[in-house]
């Protein structure tokens, strides 16, 4: 990846609130450095890092933490249907199909590169025309709250069952049942969310 394509962006903890403006400059002024062993003179080049932040007054006043205490946020590489940035912490709106939708975190790993919050990897999985970011995890509680809901009965769902098989070693009829169920349950509510002005 060349530096003009690297991007990500930055949450401030205790302000709850993402800087406005980062990224890097030149600086004019070049220096010379003498290469030990040899009289080659090597030219390098200055760049510095910067941050931008305009926060309110009282925002300010409430900060809990540093500016040094904030959370770098990784873009994934990916935009998504309507061409915005997919990075680490978003919520997405996966359609792959005109009878289902899921909300998905974008997760990030140093060995295994980013990943959806159901341990698919995005190169494997990522259709651009199925996603839509829709929130993040810092700003959007509501649908934070919603998937650790969906996660938490399907574990509960796969406990429940778990080691039950009929006669053939598959799943009994009520795992079936329950599965779907649960399933249509929770596209409703989804719906029911998505339905909310913020998220429509």
């Amino acid at each position: 990846m060349k530096l003009k394509d690297f991007d990500f962006r930055i949450w401030l903890n205790g302000s709850y609130i993402y800087l406005d403006e980062i990224g890097f400059e030149k600086i004019n002024q070049n220096y010379f450095l003498r290469c030990c062993g040899d009289n080659n003179e090597e030219i390098y080049e200055k760049y510095r890092f910067y941050i931008n932040a305009n926060i309110p007054k009282e925002t300010y006043k409430q900060r809990t933490q540093k500016l040094e205490d904030l959370e770098l946020e990784l873009y994934t590489g990916f935009e998504d249907k309507n061409g915005v940035k997919i990075f680490e912490n978003d919520i997405v709106l996966f359609i792959p199909n005109d009878s289902e939708k899921f909300l998905y975190t974008i997760n990030y790993d140093k060995k295994r590169g980013f990943f959806f919050s159901d341990d698919c990897n995005l190169d494997d999985e990522y259709c651009e025309g199925c996603t839509e970011v829709i929130g993040n995890i810092h700003e959007n509680k509501e649908l934070v709250d919603f998937m650790e809901k969906e996660k938490e009965a399907f574990k509960k769902f796969h406990q429940k069952f778990e080691n039950k098989y009929d006669e053939n070693g598959k799943p009994v009829k009520e795992f079936y049942e329950e599965d779907t169920r649960l399933s249509i349950y929770f596209q409703q509510e989804l719906e029911k969310l998505l339905d909310n002005e913020l998220h429509k």
